[in-house]
């Protein structure tokens, strides 16, 4: 017998949580929290979208956040961010042999005489 309770829901304009308890065939209980971020799609007009293109466009990839482009209240086109860039497999060593050493690493700069800290 399975037996399925929503324990409680809040439901704010940012978050959402849902608890479930669910019996299952086993007799095992088990809960279900979700802590889910439920935002509305933000929507334009198509006339609006027309006359700001490159900053909706701006918006979208800097927020990465689609918008929903409408005619007469119905859904035209969505606007969506583009994927994230892929990441080299082999990052590590990447810069391997693009540095130069000039000079002496290993001594200080300066003359040890200059060093305010060693004069008594």
């Amino acid at each position: 017998m399975r037996f399925l309770a929503v324990l409680g829901t809040t439901n704010n304009r940012s978050d959402s949580s849902l608890a479930v308890l669910v019996h299952n065939k086993d007799d095992i209980l088990t809960m279900v929290i979700d802590h889910s971020i439920l935002l509305a799609m933000e929507q334009i007009a198509i006339s609006k979208f027309k006359a700001t293109c490159l900053s909706v466009l701006e918006k979208v990839r800097r927020t990465r956040k689609p918008i929903l482009v409408t005619r007469f209240g119905k859904a035209v086109a969505e606007v969506i961010p583009p994927p994230p860039a892929p990441r080299p497999e082999h990052w590590l060593g990447a810069l391997e042999s693009t540095g130069k050493i000039k000079g002496d690493i290993i001594s200080p700069a300066t003359d040890e005489q200059d060093w305010e800290v060693l004069r008594p």
